[in-house]
């Protein structure tokens, strides 16, 4: 982590096995073109991943990953929960989604080699939930396995995208 105090988070025994789901799931959905700091933006969504009912259109983002989703994570129908984006251009504290029951915090320094270092927060009213810190590609989403919660899990997909 070096020394940028705002990616550590004081609870670490969360943060090893979600790193490595993370890891895992980064590489699964990897991609590797380098993007310009100004045109620089952070999008998340929260989903509802379960298999009954409907579930909804996934965002433009999500489309090509439908199938790899419900493999991976055994569900056929997605409802999206909430959904933002955010510009940056240097490092610094990103309220990505903000939301009465569940949000997610996510704090962003970019990387010397077109990555990103991203720390992700998810809370349940006040409580956190989960944290975990990935490296992540340009318009490469990651996905992450959250909380039992109504029939369903929660998934927490972010990508450093393009200012489209």
């Amino acid at each position: 982590m070096g020394s940028n105090t705002f990616l550590k988070m004081p609870n670490k025994r969360l943060r090893r096995p979600l790193g490595i789901l993370c890891l895992v799931l980064g590489l699964l959905f990897s991609g590797t073109t380098p993007l310009d700091a100004k045109d620089t933006e952070l999008w998340g969504a929260v989903l509802l991943a379960t298999n009954q009912g409907s579930g909804g259109p996934l965002p433009g983002e999500l489309r090509p990953c439908q199938k790899q989703l419900s493999k991976v994570f055994g569900y056929s129908m997605f409802k999206v929960l909430g959904e933002s984006t955010r510009e940056f251009s240097d490092a610094g504290e990103q309220w990505l989604i903000p939301g009465n029951r569940f949000s997610v915090r996510a704090f962003v320094e970019p990387g010397k080699d077109a990555s990103y270092q991203v720390a992700i927060q998810l809370f349940r009213d006040k409580k956190e939930l989960v944290e975990t810190v990935a490296k992540l590609g340009p318009r490469s989403p990651l996905f992450i396995r959250g909380p039992l919660y109504a029939n369903g899990q929660l998934i927490v997909a972010i990508m450093v995208r393009d200012d489209d």
